[in-house]
């Protein structure tokens, strides 16, 4: 599996990609362990409260650089239009 910021992995590919929102974190590995501890089934990682991956990230457990790259994705990936 490829993650998003793999030098192999370019940015431009990743937005032409069809991929949702949703399945970004399936691309951060090191949000495996603490992901399925969240309060909320399907948590984003970004607002919600009781979000282990937030909580690991604040422990430093998780990159900040990591998570902040996680986040633009997320973003631009919520904001594109779909044709």
């Amino acid at each position: 599996k490829q993650y998003f910021d793999d030098e192999q992995f370019g940015y431009d590919e990743m937005i032409h990609k069809i991929i949702e929102k949703e399945e970004i974190k399936d691309y951060y590995p090191e949000f495996m362990e603490y992901r399925d501890q969240c309060r909320f089934l399907g948590c984003v990682h970004i607002h919600e409260p009781d979000c282990c991956v937030k909580e690991a990230l604040e422990q430093g457990m998780i990159s900040k650089a990591r998570y902040e790259n996680y986040k633009q994705f997320y973003e631009e990936i919520s904001t594109r239009r779909k044709y």
